[in-house]
């Protein structure tokens, strides 16, 4: 039953959306490659996605090139919904096969089985009424439209996938990425190693801001005027640093990758030489990369050890507060937190890192 809905809910999704100055042509390039021609699915699981960056008001409802691109759409539509009845009508024959044979096993069952199958066969009905048989193929040429809509978007070019990072920037690669049709928003899936290291920036004009060579954005934060990246050199190495929204270099590209940053401070950790260490976001040492291990998840800065044993604390302006000569963290509560000794007490510590008193482990 699941499987069937499924298929007929697909079939309600919209053929095209708009994000901002962004417009959703997967289905379009979908059509003029001459797959959607050649298929009997409804829904493939893996097409290329395309973007246009378009500029405000590129088209209005005056526009032959909107009609041709209304028409399009709902042609298309129509013969997604045609293959998509005929989909649901062979699964709803198995349901129906499977529903019998369990109706026979499980005679208890057989009421709530018959009205399961009812609204299957209604909901069918239902989409059956949308559609239009005599709709058979398209009378708009979809390569031809994607051309025109090509020559007024910003830069003439589709991407395959983009990420509005703020500061008036958009992250966006040309490498091709594949997912479901009419799955536009999804994160990047099925980004395969031949097309990696191909994101880049660009302004809302289109400019090029970030060459297309980084391989990750690890983070963004344009009220601080930085963007985390990793990229990868002439040696094939994999280096991380930042660099600001107007391109600049921030933190420069020397590190193996970035961990994570503090909470409403402008500090970094970065891994070198399989060791962390910490930096300010104008890539200033602040603590030497002499540590085993970080974890930024206990609230008051890094959990950090040298020996990957003894445990200290980092605070959130990348300085050491804390000596690592504990155990473990013993608790985090009400603005203090606790280590745990070797001798099994616990030293408590207040969120300036001041050490308060020492305690008995309860």
């Amino acid at each position: 039953m699941k499987r069937l809905i499924i298929c007929i809910i697909a079939l309600g999704l919209p053929l095209m959306s708009f994000s901002q100055e962004w417009m959703d042509i997967t289905d379009l390039q979908y059509a003029a490659s001459g797959e959607f021609a050649s298929s009997t699915e409804s829904h493939p699981t893996h097409v290329l996605q395309q973007y246009l960056l378009m500029p405000e008001d590129a088209i209005d409802e005056d526009d032959p090139l909107y009609q041709r691109l209304k028409t399009f759409a709902e042609e298309y539509g129509q013969m997604r919904l045609s293959r998509g009845l005929s989909e649901g009508s062979s699964e709803l024959a198995k349901i129906k096969a499977e529903m019998e044979k369990m109706m026979k096993e499980y005679p208890e069952l057989a009421s709530e089985l018959r009205a399961q199958l009812r609204e299957a066969e209604n909901q069918l009905a239902e989409y059956g009424q949308m559609g239009n048989p005599s709709v058979t193929s398209l009378s708009v040429d979809p390569a031809a439209l994607l051309r025109d809509l090509k020559k007024l978007a910003i830069n003439h070019k589709a991407y395959s996938q983009y990420q509005d990072i703020g500061g008036g920037l958009y992250t966006v690669t040309e490498a091709p990425v594949y997912g479901g049709l009419p799955d536009a928003h999804d994160p990047v899936v099925n980004l395969g190693e031949q097309a990696g290291y191909t994101w880049g920036a660009i302004d809302m004009e289109g400019k090029t801001v970030l060459a297309a060579k980084y391989y990750k954005i690890w983070a963004y934060y344009p009220e601080e005027d930085i963007i985390f990246l990793e990229e990868k050199g002439n040696d094939g190495a994999v280096r991380a640093g930042a660099r600001g929204y107007d391109g600049r270099v921030r933190i420069a590209f020397i590190y193996d990758f970035y961990d994570s940053r503090g909470y409403g401070q402008p500090t970094a950790c970065f891994s070198k030489g399989g060791k962390y260490g910490f930096v300010d976001f104008d890539g200033k040492s602040l603590s030497p990369f002499v540590y085993a291990t970080v974890d930024n998840n206990f609230g008051f800065g890094w959990l950090v050890s040298k020996d990957g044993k003894k445990i200290g604390v980092v605070g959130e302006d990348g300085m050491e507060k804390v000596k690592p000569v504990y155990k473990e963290l013993y608790d985090v509560w009400n603005g203090l937190f606790k280590l745990t000794r070797e001798d099994g007490r616990v030293d408590v510590y207040d969120e300036n890192y001041q050490f308060l008193r020492t305690e008995n482990a309860e």
